[in-house]
């Protein structure tokens, strides 16, 4: 075997197509749950608007093509005026922390060679977020359990079910749909199965939908819920006032 090495080909390359704006905009949104990508649209429109652009790719493409010291001029004058508005600095934080994101995709994908620099404010500690304490919740569970029997308190009951015995947040119960409760024998959640009854949530920050098994309590909750309202597919959880 030669040990020689061989030359490159004489023969030009290729020319890589150039990246564009909708490039790097779809680069950033690729991959992201339904909840995160409408928050990454509404903040890039935020934006778009306090721009003036016409639409939200040219309001990418005026801070991307402004250059590093540019675009931290724009972006802290765009804090600025968040600031001057009157949001939480939470709120303020993270339509940055979007700016930030898409600067730091357009980098790895070779549209621009810098970052953007401009930090979000300093965000204060949140009030008591703890919640109702375990008697809270007992008394509370009681109070479901006396309030009757019909659609409206199924529903309510399997609603403080979840989000006490699975610590689910508002928007992943929200987004709960029939299709995600494990079916058994009749289309009814495992009931007489011999299995544990299941959901499958998809999680903050997720994109794949995970399996999460129900306490007895819980499971026969969501039985008594489903009796009442059918087995037709759609959101698990709806308004019981005529507007489904």
């Amino acid at each position: 075997m030669s040990a020689e090495l061989v030359p490159l080909s004489t023969h030009p390359a290729a020319a890589l197509p150039a990246i564009g704006t909708p490039d790097v905009v779809n680069a950033w949104l690729r991959a992201r749950n339904p909840n995160t990508l409408r928050g990454y649209l509404s903040d890039l429109n935020t934006f778009r608007e306090w721009l003036g652009a016409t639409s939200t790719a040219a309001a990418v493409e005026a801070l991307l093509s402004a250059g590093q010291a540019g675009a931290n001029l724009m972006t802290m004058n765009y804090a600025a005026a968040l600031v001057e508005r009157g949001l939480a600095g939470a709120t303020i934080a993270r339509r940055l922390a979007a700016l930030r994101s898409m600067c730091k995709v357009s980098r790895k994908i070779g549209r621009t060679n810098w970052s953007l620099d401009v930090e979000g404010p300093r965000v204060e500690a949140r009030r008591d977020m703890r919640g109702p304490d375990l008697l809270d919740v007992r008394l509370l569970w009681r109070a479901a359990i006396g309030a009757g029997d019909d659609s409206r308190v199924r529903r309510d009951r399997e609603i403080l079910a979840c989000l006490f015995d699975l610590g689910l947040r508002r928007a992943e119960l929200c987004n709960l749909d029939r299709a995600d409760v494990e079916a058994g024998p009749g289309g009814t959640p495992l009931a007489g199965s011999g299995r544990t009854a299941a959901i499958w949530i998809r999680g903050k920050g997720r994109t794949e939908k995970e399996r999460m098994t129900l306490p007895d309590q819980t499971a026969a909750a969501l039985v008594e819920w489903i009796e009442a309202r059918g087995n037709e597919p759609g959101p698990l959880f709806h308004r019981l006032d005529g507007e489904i």
